[in-house]
């Protein structure tokens, strides 16, 4: 069953320093509609202490009113600013904020909102003989100590007088502030090319998009999210949802995957094609640089004598990205074939420029060997050549075309890590196509090196590096395949 959830991320920062301090409230059942909350009774706090103002790096409000500003959310009372986002089972939330040039006789209103559903609402004094004039506020929080606080997007606005205060910071000078208590079901993310949004997968099925002020809607609830890829303009999303219904046991073949595509402004979603299989691969649907093409494998991968489901699709997308013409592997010339045999790709290709898309091919039975090798597809005029470094005769010790590739998780949570990078350096004496450069985790944590070419004798070492990790570095010196399967687990910094 689908789960919808409305989810919004964080941004309230630090800036300045000063003091003011209200009661702890207790959770309120969450409303359905947004009106007035009867008022929760303030329960006793463990502490209170306010802080005498004292300079801070940063933003001064310039202003001879009352204010509240540089607000965030800490898991105690004097916890610093920078984190937003807290795990399932959180008992406990603390807001902190800043605030100056108060004054007895002031009214005070707080609103939390949950799912963007006013939650909990408080008004009362300003307790000036308590609080003063200028301080940091330190005791206010929400808490649940059962049970934990409900997972959801918290919102909290903070007024003075009935105007509503700058606690935000940053770009968008937010007058709001923002936390997320994540949910127990699985999550992964991963940002868009110019880093203003980020996908979130829940659940493997639920996905949100929030932008880069922390806002999250749900964008699209599927089966079970195969694959997500971006577009290079950073506002449309490629999605693959399988359908495993009649799958067989034990094997891939039964899978049935569809391709949308999401524009994630207007979070209008467009099917593009329905595949009586499964794409497959390490990345997935991939598009070009231009956006216009997009290239995957297709296919179970089941193999039977000189039979094996795998091939090569293309799309041509609409220059609306609302659509787009599917271009299968035979409708290009140029390859190599003969009767009762199949000429397939062995793994990921990749996009050469706008229109052409290099990927290492393998034939069964009857085809001739020596025309396997690396081939550019061309899809401007769906024409296939052997690439040029793929002519280089065989001598001992070379492996042939290959790939490199793994996964980066978590070393605790076992999580896949999106955006990581692994800077790939092969040594060889003979490979006409070494391993260079980098690649980018997408969304399940996977990286891949194609069209590799390998010695028996050649080293290769990646290094991994992810925000928030140790970097993390692999090197093998011998192979007997031309194949590399590196996964990865990074361990977080202290």
């Amino acid at each position: 069953m689908k789960k919808i959830f409305t989810f919004l991320l964080v941004i309230g920062f630090l800036i300045t320093g000063c003091s003011f301090d209200i009661q702890v409230m207790t959770p309120a059942p969450a409303q359905t509609e947004s009106v007035a909350v009867t008022e929760v009774a303030t329960l006793p706090i463990a502490a209170v202490s306010t802080v005498a103002a004292t300079p801070v790096v940063g933003f001064t409000p310039v202003t001879s009113d009352p204010i509240f500003y540089a607000a965030h959310v800490a898991l105690e009372q004097n916890g610093v600013s920078g984190q937003s986002s807290f795990p399932a089972g959180t008992k406990q939330v603390f807001a902190i904020w800043h605030y100056q040039n108060m004054r007895a006789g002031l009214t005070i209103k707080r609103e939390w909102y949950l799912n963007d559903q006013l939650w909990l609402k408080r008004e009362e004094p300003w307790d000036f003989a308590k609080y003063g004039a200028v301080g940091i506020m330190q005791d206010i929080s929400i808490y649940d100590n059962e049970v934990g606080l409900p997972s959801g997007a918290y919102q909290l606005k903070v007024f003075i007088d009935n105007v509503q205060q700058p606690i935000g910071s940053g770009p968008a000078a937010l007058n709001y502030l923002n936390f997320v208590i994540q949910p127990s079901e699985a999550y992964r993310g991963v940002s868009s090319p110019n880093f203003q949004w980020s996908v979130e997968v829940y659940g493997e099925m639920r996905i949100l998009i929030r932008d880069q002020n922390g806002n999250a809607r749900d964008l699209y609830n599927g089966l079970e999210i195969a694959y997500l890829a971006w577009f290079a303009d950073s506002t449309h999303l490629l999605i693959v949802d399988r359908d495993r219904s009649e799958q067989q046991p034990g094997a891939s073949l039964g899978i049935h995957d569809d391709l949308w595509i999401a524009d994630v402004v207007t979070r209008n979603m467009y099917l593009l094609y329905e595949s009586d299989t499964a794409f497959s691969g390490y990345a997935g649907p991939i598009a070009s640089p231009d956006g216009k093409y997009i290239a995957s494998l297709e296919g179970s991968g089941f193999g039977d004598a000189c039979f094996v489901d795998s091939r090569l699709i293309f799309f041509e997308v609409a220059s609306d990205y609302k659509s787009a013409k599917a271009i299968k592997q035979e409708k290009f010339t140029g390859l190599p074939s003969a009767a009762d045999s199949v000429v397939y790709p062995v793994e990921d290709g990749l996009w050469q420029n706008n229109t052409q898309y290099l990927v290492t091919l393998d034939g069964t039975c009857a085809v001739d060997k020596s025309k396997m090798g690396s081939y550019v597809f061309n899809v401007s005029n769906l024409t296939a050549s052997k690439s040029s470094s793929a002519a280089a005769p065989l001598i001992a010790g070379d492996l042939g075309w290959g790939a490199i590739h793994g996964k980066i998780v978590d070393a605790v949570t076992g999580a896949p890590i999106a955006g990581a990078v692994a800077a790939c350096a092969h040594t060889s004496y003979t490979s006409p196509a070494a391993c260079s450069g980098s690649a980018t985790t997408n969304a399940q944590g996977i990286y891949n090196f194609g069209n590799v070419f390998f010695h028996d004798t050649d080293t290769v070492k990646l290094i991994v590096q992810a925000t928030g990790y140790k970097e993390f570095e692999y090197t093998q010196n011998f192979f007997s395949r031309n194949d590399l399967e590196a996964n990865i687990s990074l361990t977080r910094l202290p």
